[in-house]
C-alpha cells in the first residue's frame, strides 16, 4: 500500500537555488570559451579581406574605369590591412593577347602611397608575401570597351 506524502518530490529551496546558479554559471562559462576560441578561426586572410575592401573602393557600377574617376587612388585607408604593405595592380591582356599594366599602387605600412613607388618583393627574396587576386571588368582607354582584367593585391610585413 502507498503512503501519501505532502513532501514527496520536493526539495530544499535553497538547493534549488544554488543548482540554477551553477547551471547558469556553467552555460555563461562555455559559451564565452566557445566564443573565444570560434573567434580565433578564421580561412580568411588579411589579403582576402583586403581584395574585397579595395574592390569596393575602385569599382564604379561594378566596373574599374580610370577615366570616370575613380582609381587606384581612391582606396581608403581603412581597406588596407594594419601594419602592413600593400601592392594593388590592374592588368588587362591586350589585343596583342600580351598582359598589360593598367593601373598600380603601392601603399606603405602606415596606410600612405609609398614614394618612390615600388612593386612588391622580388620573387626568391627572404619577404613572405600574401597574394589574392580576382577577374574584374575594366573598361579601356576606348570609351564603352569592357575587357576582361585581373584584380592583383599583395601583402607584406615591412
Amino acid at each position: 500500500m502507498l503512503h501519501s506524502s505532502s513532501s514527496k518530490g520536493q526539495t530544499e529551496p535553497l538547493a534549488a537555488l544554488v543548482a540554477v546558479i551553477v547551471l547558469g554559471l556553467a552555460i555563461v562559462l562555455y559559451g564565452g570559451f566557445v566564443t573565444d576560441v570560434l573567434t580565433d578561426r578564421t580561412d580568411r586572410t588579411s589579403d582576402d579581406v583586403a581584395i574585397d575592401l579595395i574592390w569596393d573602393d575602385i569599382s564604379h557600377d561594378g566596373v574599374y574605369s580610370s577615366d570616370r574617376g575613380t582609381d587606384l587612388s581612391d582606396i581608403e585607408m581603412a581597406s588596407l590591412p594594419q601594419g602592413q604593405n600593400v601592392y594593388v595592380e590592374v592588368t588587362i591582356i591586350d589585343d596583342d593577347g600580351h598582359e598589360r599594366v593598367v593601373d598600380d599602387l603601392h601603399f606603405d605600412s602606415d596606410g600612405t602611397r609609398a614614394s618612390p613607388q615600388e612593386g612588391p618583393p622580388e620573387d626568391g627574396s627572404e619577404i613572405e608575401t600574401q597574394v589574392s587576386e580576382r577577374p574584374i571588368p575594366v573598361e579601356t582607354d576606348v570609351a564603352g570597351d569592357v575587357r576582361g582584367g585581373t584584380l592583383h593585391v599583395e601583402v607584406w610585413s615591412p
